[in-house]
């Protein structure tokens, strides 16, 4: 079983971390060819591609000048996205595209919860904040 992410301590976080990476090369394969394939929401796609610009773009909540803090917000924001595509793609498909044995889903939201952690506190509570009102105000 997977320990919470509030119960570790911030070395153990970056151990976890570090390995979840190691699934970046397949994680970008499955996400070409997610956007590639016409079975999948093209709203998705929009979001998905948007974040892309946010990453690539020069300006950053946190400045990608920062190490390692720099980068984990990218790597939130593009996991929230890569999740909403993944929870509303078919299964068959994503499992159509993904190359390996791991639930991508379960690897996927570990990545976002460990981003999380790294976030300063005041930046962690205004996304997670905004995140929680999106998804009060959703309908079911």
């Amino acid at each position: 079983m997977v320990e919470p992410v509030e119960d570790l301590e911030r070395r153990d976080a970056k151990e976890r971390f570090k390995k979840l990476l190691r699934y970046m090369p397949d994680l970008i394969r499955l996400l070409y060819r997610l956007l590639r394939d016409p079975r999948v929401s093209t709203g998705d796609k929009a979001i998905l591609g948007a974040v892309m610009v946010y990453v690539v773009n020069p300006f950053d909540l946190i400045p990608d000048a920062i190490p390692f803090l720099g980068q984990v917000d990218d790597i939130y924001l593009i996991s929230l996205a890569v999740l909403r595509l993944l929870n509303r793609t078919d299964p068959s498909v994503l499992n159509e595209h993904w190359q390996r044995n791991e639930d991508i889903v379960a690897v996927v939201e570990e990545l976002a919860e460990l981003s999380l952690f790294f976030l300063p506190r005041r930046l962690r509570s205004l996304l997670v904040g905004k995140l929680d009102r999106w998804e009060k105000g959703r309908p079911a």
